[in-house]
């Protein structure tokens, strides 16, 4: 995506939905339901980079693009306990199914958007959920982009998330990415969560 002005959209993680697809089938509410459980195991054990790089492999919208972890950097194993406070960095994939614009190649600005809307929800997620407490489930109301330069469609994308204000029930989360160098961002982005009851 190459550099473009300040833009805003209201969108959820969640509902990632292919071009055409405008009514929920069984399957759909099926495959819901698992990522539901699977966000709730994910609060209410403990947290581990393997349990969080599996929860990223069972989110269909995450595999497509290639969302994944990066290497651990501080904690030993993957096992390891990861404290809420630890900063995770999340990793896009170079894929030529990322690419909107094939002759430079540049990344795609939803699919660049999507990954970062993904792995802001993830941090909510493991920060703002811990033992003992009610499972509750981050829902974005509102997001804000901007697009700083091309995001290369041959190169990763690194993605890092900082909370910057936390309620009981609101958190305002900013979201870089950037590629081969932090100093350089493809992109910045605010987003503003609702923590909603996963009991049903």
């Amino acid at each position: 995506m190459t550099a473009a002005s300040s833009s805003a959209v209201s969108t959820g993680a969640a509902a990632h939905i292919p071009l055409g697809e405008t009514t929920s089938t069984a399957s759909d509410v099926e495959q819901n339901a698992r990522g539901l459980l699977s966000a709730r195991r994910f609060v209410e054990e403990q947290r581990t980079h393997a349990q969080l790089a599996a929860l990223l492999a069972s989110l269909p919208y995450a595999k497509a693009i290639g969302l994944g972890l990066c290497a651990l950097e501080e904690a030993p194993t993957a096992d390891a306990e990861l404290p809420p406070e630890h900063a995770v960095r999340y990793e896009m994939a170079a894929m030529p199914d990322n690419v909107g614009n094939p002759l430079l190649p540049a990344v795609h600005g939803g699919v660049l958007a999507a990954a970062m809307e993904t792995a802001a929800t993830l941090e909510v997620l493991r920060r703002y959920s811990h033992a003992g407490q009610e499972a509750r489930l981050p829902k974005l109301i509102d997001f804000s982009i901007d697009y700083l330069a091309t995001a290369r469609g041959d190169s990763a994308t690194c993605i890092e998330c900082e909370v910057i204000r936390a309620g009981r029930r609101m958190v305002n989360v900013r979201v870089s990415a950037w590629q081969r160098s932090l100093g350089r961002l493809v992109a910045s982005a605010r987003m503003h969560f609702v923590l909603e009851s996963l009991e049903g």
